[in-house]
């Protein structure tokens, strides 16, 4: 006659077998990487998100850029009109360049705030969570940091290797 304690013994040991030792901390761990995994993409995420108003300048300096780029003859005019970001700054620089724009080459920049830093370039450019840059590669800009306002209208002239912007 077969005794029941050990028949729940060989029971206990098969399902011991089933599932192994370490199969309950081999699912703890993988839980652990995965929510591991996804705070590190939302931590990245949150660091490199741009602002509206920093997609609001990078949208407006690529329709300005485009709009720079078709002047081709000397003496050619053109309007652009911007109103975003609003408050914030449309600057040129073609010597002491802010961070992302490359020395000697026509550099554009809608910055959230000015101010020099003893380096002739504006503070505020420096920063990437508040300005956009884009480079010209053939173009020179010459313009004073003008602010936008709403619909504010920039008035384009080519120049011989110059483009003058104003307001």
């Amino acid at each position: 006659m077969l005794n029941p304690l050990k028949m729940i013994n060989r029971k206990n040991k098969k399902g011991t077998e089933l599932l192994g030792e370490h199969t309950v901390e081999l699912i703890i761990s993988a839980f652990c990487i995965v929510i591991l995994i996804f705070l590190g993409v939302a931590i990245y995420s949150f660091l490199t998100k741009q602002t509206a108003e920093q997609q609001q300048a990078v949208a407006t300096l690529e329709l300005l850029k485009a709009q720079i780029e078709g002047l081709k003859n000397t003496g050619e005019t053109a309007t652009f009109t911007a109103s975003n970001p609003l408050g914030w700054y449309l600057v040129s620089f073609s010597s002491a360049v802010p961070n992302g724009c490359l020395m000697g080459k026509g550099c554009l920049c809608i910055c959230k705030s000015i101010g020099p830093n003893g380096l002739g370039v504006f503070e505020g450019c420096d920063d990437k969570k508040a300005a956009a840059c884009t480079i010209l590669q053939n173009t020179k800009i010459t313009s004073r940091p003008l602010q936008i306002a709403l619909y504010t209208k920039f008035n384009l002239k080519k120049l011989v290797d110059t483009v003058e912007i104003k307001v």
